[in-house]
């Protein structure tokens, strides 16, 4: 993310918009060479680091979006602070719902401490036919799942939109309409702790307390 940060960087001091649509879900627990689980890092922890190193670029831009794709998974999703990364359990749903509530709680911390310098949302497409396997039932999957097409439109609509009627730190569908949140991505106070643990665990590993995580 660093590496990708300072290219882009390069490439562009303006940003406009950021769209943070990258991810996975692994049957088996998998950690990255920084030690933490695949899902949280590739799903949550690098999108969230990529945004934070692109602020200038985005300030610079005077009325930037930063977007984040999620899932419905998120419903179901909870923040284990004390297991975030698997190690004592891991299930593929859980790390997967977990990882897509994260970039809902990201999207509404983020819009509540821009203060409308740069917007942030996050957009649930729905089932994508794509290579990713999901963690239901294929046959399920497989019969709902629509054709890149759709969300990918209803993304650049969010993305190019003049004004959004539901305001930073929504969560749109893959029809571009609003989603009413509840539960545990409607917690202000999950979405604070979740960001203070993640700016902690973001930071160059020479400058991050070990606590064994």
């Amino acid at each position: 993310m660093r590496r990708l940060a300072a290219a882009v960087a390069g490439r562009h001091p303006v940003l406009h918009v950021l769209l943070n649509n990258a991810g996975v879900t692994l049957p088996r627990r998998q950690v990255t060479a920084d030690g933490f689980e695949t899902t949280f890092a590739v799903n949550h922890l690098a999108p969230f680091l990529l945004t934070a190193l692109l602020l200038p670029q985005l300030r610079a831009a005077g009325a930037a979006r930063v977007i984040g794709v999620t899932s419905a998974a998120h419903r179901a999703g909870r923040i284990d602070f004390d297991d975030l990364h698997g190690a004592r359990r891991y299930s593929q749903h859980k790390a997967y719902n977990q990882s897509k509530l994260a970039n809902v709680l990201f999207a509404r911390e983020f819009a509540a401490r821009a203060e409308g310098a740069i917007s942030a949302v996050a957009v649930q497409p729905g089932f994508v036919r794509t290579a990713m396997v999901p963690p239901f039932p294929f046959n399920l999957a497989g019969f709902l799942r629509s054709e890149p097409e759709r969300p990918a439109r209803a993304i650049a609509a969010i993305a190019t939109a003049s004004d959004l009627a539901a305001g930073s730190g929504a969560v749109f569908g893959g029809d571009g309409r609003p989603v009413r949140l509840t539960g545990r991505a409607a917690e202000p106070s999950t979405a604070r702790r979740l960001w203070d643990v993640s700016a902690e665990l973001t930071r160059p590993a020479g400058s991050r307390p070990s606590r064994g995580r």
